[in-house]
């Protein structure tokens, strides 16, 4: 378990097999993939694909894009209904 701030969260991270994709003119390009989710109550998960470094990189980038955008509503709503 891990703790911040003063609680204490569940965490499991899992690497996965990495990941490309290809640009129109067939070239291969190594890809990052980073999935999280989970609940307070049984813990959180976080699994990736792609250099743990380069991971970490990300997540601090989408981290601080997140901290100003999402509180502002400016995300694209993909919710039905």
């Amino acid at each position: 378990m891990a703790e911040w701030r003063g609680e204490v969260y569940r965490l499991h991270f899992s690497r996965e097999d990495d990941d490309v994709q290809f640009t129109p003119d067939n070239q291969r390009l190594p890809v990052l993939r980073i999935s999280l989710g989970g609940h307070p109550d049984v813990g959180y998960y976080c699994k990736f694909r792609g250099d743990p470094e380069e991971v970490v990189k990300l997540l601090h980038v989408m981290h601080e894009a997140a901290k100003e955008m999402l509180p502002v509503g400016r995300y694209e709503d993909m919710r039905h209904g």
